[in-house]
């Protein structure tokens, strides 16, 4: 559960990954899927900020709440 309003999210890639589809979202079952809405974008680097104006969720997470996060590499 998330009690401030942004977050760096961090993971190791895997050996032959070229770049990361990033989802995120409130509803496990929608990141899971790929569901429209929670697919943040590809990039390379192995980190995102979410939360703060020109990334993912610029308006703040919402404390209290729970977010999912899903890395999907792209080789």
């Amino acid at each position: 559960m998330i009690l401030d309003t942004w977050v760096n999210l961090s993971w190791s890639p895997g050996d032959f990954a070229v770049s990361h589809d990033v989802y995120m979202g409130d509803n496990f079952d929608d990141v899971n899927d790929g569901a429209e809405g929670t697919f943040q974008g590809n990039q390379t680097e192995t980190f995102i900020v979410v939360g703060f104006p020109g990334f993912p969720y610029p308006d703040g997470l919402v404390p209290g709440t729970t977010y999912y996060w899903r890395i999907d590499e792209v080789n």
